[in-house]
């Protein structure tokens, strides 16, 4: 069975506690802005996604919806987030990792898996790693448009 070892990059055009916040955000399931590929919340019974141990329900919307448990591992505050995937159509773990820039913050997602239940098969026809990259990617060019410079309504500029 294929082990995929994923790595995506973007700057994103806001401050590290921005980027953070809305991380974890989406990570409760309070925001959908990684949406129409990849949706998640936090467990009703979890503890607070800034705790070693919370529990995120994730589902990606292509190749038949996969469907995984994030445990969380590790947080430091606008810097890090560590996420193991115990159980799922995915095993493995990820990371976050958030560095100043000019400009904003270089974000880079680390994902290594293994594909279980029904993925495993799918692996065999498809390359999920390139599938993983490009849904990546395409989550953090639409972080950078939910943090990015938002237009002005005429209304607030003549306030």
């Amino acid at each position: 069975m294929p082990r995929y070892d994923v790595l995506n990059e973007a700057i994103i055009p806001a401050e590290p506690a921005a980027v953070y916040q809305a991380i974890l955000a989406e990570l409760r399931g309070d925001t959908h802005w990684w949406m129409p590929d990849w949706e998640a919340h936090l467990l009703p019974d979890s503890r607070p996604i800034e705790e070693r141990g919370a529990v995120i329900d994730i589902t990606v919307h292509h190749l038949g919806n996969p469907h995984f448990k994030a445990r969380v591992m590790e947080v430091r505050e606008n810097q890090q987030i560590d996420l193991t995937f115990p159980e799922g159509d995915f095993i493995g773990y990820g990371e976050w990792i958030l560095q100043p820039v000019p400009g904003g913050t270089r974000l880079k997602v680390h994902f290594v898996g293994t594909p279980h239940r029904r993925l495993s098969v799918a692996s065999l026809f498809l390359d999920l790693g390139r599938h993983e990259y490009r849904m990546m990617q395409d989550g953090l060019e639409n972080l950078a448009s939910y943090l990015g410079p938002r237009p002005v309504n005429d209304d607030e500029a003549s306030s």
